[in-house]
């Protein structure tokens, strides 16, 4: 086995696979580091639909400001029920989440966690964006921890979400 730039390579059959915690840039602003490794083979392309769950962190502070994980309560007519979040679902390259994410989640593999480390220009920018309770004030660098659960109906495995 020999390790190279991030990658274990398996010499006796000539496979090699991304290294779990080895950080690696994507773009000028955007790193990543894999957390668990996905299948390796599945990858998203422009146009399919993705699902994933996401934790966003504002690093400045370590405050989470937004996650698809856990649970909510939801109240009706008095009644409060505790509901389980689900996971996003967007289309990749129609402008419908941050440039970090369409470039980030694009190297990931099905199946694959990982932390995304996005700069401010790849994020909101000079904007000031309003997650529930907690607020995103411009020029904020974003961290997400993301878990690639489908594309385009092709699911990851169950224990995953």
């Amino acid at each position: 086995i020999f390790f190279f730039g991030g990658f274990v390579c398996v010499h006796c059959c000539f496979v090699c696979h991304p290294m779990s915690n080895a950080v690696e840039e994507i773009c000028d602003g955007l790193t990543k580091e894999i957390i668990k490794n996905g299948d390796g083979a599945t990858f998203p392309t422009v146009g399919q639909s993705l699902m994933a769950h996401y934790t966003g962190t504002l690093p400045a502070t370590g405050v989470v400001f937004d996650s698809s994980r856990g649970e909510y309560a939801d109240t009706r007519d008095g009644i409060t029920v505790m509901k389980k979040k689900k996971p996003l679902t967007f289309v990749l390259g129609n402008g419908s989440v941050i440039k970090g994410w369409e470039k980030g989640i694009a190297t990931m593999s099905l199946g694959e966690q990982a932390t995304l480390s996005i700069r401010s220009d790849l994020a909101y920018g000079d904007k000031e964006v309003s997650c529930g309770e907690n607020t995103i004030v411009p020029h904020s660098d974003l961290v997400f921890e993301i878990t690639l659960l489908a594309i385009d109906k092709q699911y990851a495995h169950r224990s995953l979400w």
